[in-house]
């Protein structure tokens, strides 16, 4: 087989032809790497090669812009790269981005950890949900929930006065709406009954 022309398409993207038909479109920087001009040789391996090469810098041109847009668990960024990458190179530049410091998930649970619990005022429970529902590890959850803890109770009584409040004057079945929207906010039902007693203590 011949490359038989490269031809420039949009910015520094080329595109290859391999015995006058259309075969992929390659960076400059790849074309420049591997010497590829018109009359060349190639076999079936090196066209892969090229491809890999083509699909990896993609990849890793993607991961950062993802990164750059925000954080992200190693999962995300893996699932993301996947739908336009074989696994093998989603897999290969999610452990670039680790080496680079740019992907931590110690750190991003932490830090997702403080924002729900301190500025979303969600309970513990369901900032566990949501971190294992992005993919991070459950020991690592564990640990950033131990790290960024706050008292609940205190939590629960302000999130009551300040939404619930009307609510509770309707009796019993306020306290029920009340406790219900608690609970899906993450809270246990311990913390809700004592926060719920010691409000009905202070009115």
């Amino acid at each position: 087989m011949k490359i038989t022309a490269v031809e420039k398409a949009k910015g520094n993207r080329y595109t290859v032809f391999v015995d006058g038909a259309y075969w992929y479109i390659l960076d400059l920087e790849i074309i420049l790497k591997n010497h590829l001009e018109p009359g060349r040789e190639v076999d079936e391996e090196q066209l892969e090669e090229l491809r890999q090469q083509a699909e990896r810098r993609t990849a890793r041109e993607r991961a950062y812009y993802l990164l750059g847009y925000r954080d992200h668990s190693c999962k995300e960024l893996y699932d993301k790269l996947q739908k336009s990458a074989r696994p093998e190179i989603a897999a290969e530049i999610v452990a670039l981005m680790q080496e680079q410091g740019l992907l931590d998930d110690e750190k991003y649970a932490r830090k997702l950890a403080a924002y729900y619990l301190e500025s979303k005022k969600w309970g513990s429970r369901r900032v566990f949900q949501e971190l294992y529902r992005r993919g991070i590890d459950r020991e690592l959850i564990q640990e950033a929930l131990e790290a960024c803890a706050v008292d609940p109770r205190p939590q629960i009584l302000a999130i009551i006065e300040r939404k619930y409040a009307a609510a509770l004057e309707d009796g019993w079945k306020g306290r029920q709406r009340t406790a219900a929207a608690l609970v899906r906010m993450g809270y246990s039902y311990d913390d809700i009954n004592a926060a719920l007693a010691a409000y009905g203590e202070e009115e």
